[in-house]
């Protein structure tokens, strides 16, 4: 069983860890390991989506505590200054993968362009060392992509469109503000097509984590009752997990 952890899901950082058997994968670097109580030894393979801060600010600092490589694009890769002999250099359908440290089995990544105001940013398909099917999207205002496949979603549901547009209506938030939102994150709205899109692999999916919600533009448990309702599983708010 895979469990998941989340340090930190907002603009102010956000950093995952995937633990199974023994083996943990961890995703995004925008949180200060100094505060993360992570048994460095057991990383075995680190991603990126992309470049911003709150996802990839504290990679190098990361990799001074732990012996894993970092697999991204370049464009993230180069602008987050990671060394060259820790990258691990991924591009849009790439597959990748990152061995436990026993070798017997890996963390297998599939590599997808996601929508979003960034160098090179991705989302991946994470299988994990005893077959599960993740599924992890943020920062992006649109996938393109059917799925044949999903055990776990995780995804970003950032905020709500009327909500939104409320608080632009009533001078909350600028136009530019506004207008980024909706260019580069993830509305409820979207994310229940995005779900009713892929139908296909409904009765498999086993639980959903909402990921990056907005501070004033999200309704947490509006949210987790819509999506609940879409799939039919267990909904979870990362950072709420242990909740």
């Amino acid at each position: 069983m895979v469990e998941i952890k989340t340090f930190g899901s907002s603009s102010k950082g956000n950093c995952y860890l995937l633990t199974e058997g023994g083996s943990s994968l961890l995703i995004e670097a925008g949180v200060n390991p100094s505060k993360l109580k992570i048994p460095w030894a057991q990383v075995d393979g680190i991603l990126l989506t992309h470049e911003h801060q709150d996802h990839g600010k504290y990679i190098n600092q990361v990799l001074k505590r732990c012996s894993a490589n970092v697999a991204s694009t370049k464009g993230t890769l180069d602008a987050l200054n990671v060394p060259e002999h820790r990258r691990v250099e991924v591009d849009n359908n790439d597959e990748t993968s990152f061995n436990t440290k026993n070798k017997a089995c890996a963390w297998e990544i599939e590599v997808f362009d996601v929508e979003h105001d960034a160098a090179d940013p991705v989302g991946f398909v994470i299988i994990t060392p005893m077959g599960k099917v993740i599924l992890f999207a943020t920062d992006t205002y649109y996938i393109r992509y059917r799925f044949s496949y999903i055990d776990i979603a995780m995804i970003e549901c950032n905020y709500d469109l009327v909500r939104l547009e409320q608080r632009f209506q009533l001078g909350h938030i600028d136009k530019r503000q506004y207008s980024r939102i909706l260019r580069s994150h993830f509305a409820l709205d979207h994310v229940i097509k995005f779900f009713n899109a892929n139908n296909s692999w409904q009765g498999d999916l086993e639980e959903v984590h909402l990921l990056h919600l907005s501070d004033r533009n999200s309704d947490a448990e509006y949210f987790r009752q819509e999506i609940a309702r879409v799939t039919g599983v267990p909904v979870y708010i990362a950072g709420e997990e242990e909740s």
